[in-house]
């Protein structure tokens, strides 16, 4: 695994915040340099499709200092490592929100309401980790729930051990028979059954209805 992989991981890089942070639109990359060690090397990070990479340059011969990426090196390189990491680690904390979920149709519907509402998610139980609140922002109610439970709950011919991501969103009360018929919806898990559903998040609900049904649930709420 690379450096930038590994400080990255499971982070969701927002754009609109590395233009804030510094930088600069080259083509349809973005691009980011700064000094370190006293001016000696010249750091250069790129972000281009959802991916960030990273160079050193060694000023003192215009040509890239690779030695930082030997992780068993000691001495002058492991300090380089060391300060590389720092910026690197400075850039996601600044620019990226933790993704926290571990299915990509549970980040990318997080990543969805991130981007559509500048809304990240809440863990208020400690008993339940893995249970995230979104609500707006002007008058606090919830909108949608993203949480780990045993799939049992949805399907109870599933082993007591397999479990699933979901979410919980607000719906028209009107059509929740209707609604209940479509794969992948189900009554929902632990909330008013008549005003909320449970979306699976396994695939079987595309993206693109997930997040129509995300944005319908947060004029509701």
């Amino acid at each position: 695994m690379s450096i930038e992989t590994d400080v990255f991981s499971n982070y969701l890089i927002v754009p609109a915040r590395l233009e804030k942070y510094g930088f600069v639109r080259d083509g349809k990359k973005l691009v980011y340099s700064v000094d370190m060690s006293r001016g000696n090397f010249r750091v250069i990070i790129e972000y281009s499709r959802n991916k960030i990479s990273g160079t050193i340059i060694d000023k003192s011969i215009d040509a890239e200092y690779t030695n930082f990426r030997m992780e068993n090196d000691i001495g002058y390189a492991a300090d380089i490592r060391e300060r590389y990491i720092g910026i690197l680690t400075d850039i996601r904390d600044n620019c990226a929100i933790n993704q926290h979920f571990a299915s990509d149709a549970a980040r990318h519907a997080a990543a969805f309401i991130f981007n559509e509402f500048n809304v990240g998610p809440e863990f208020l139980w400690e008993k339940y980790p893995s249970f995230a609140v979104f609500r707006r922002t002007d008058n606090r109610k919830w909108f949608a729930l993203i949480a780990n439970i045993p799939l049992n709950k949805l399907n109870p011919r599933a082993k007591p051990t397999e479990t699933v991501d979901i979410i919980n969103i607000k719906i028209d009360s009107t059509q929740t028979e209707k609604l209940l018929k479509k794969r992948g919806f189900y009554p929902a898990y632990h909330m008013n059954k008549a005003t909320w559903a449970t979306i699976i998040l396994d695939g079987t609900v595309a993206d693109a209805t997930i997040a129509q049904f995300i944005r319908d649930s947060f004029t509701r709420a």
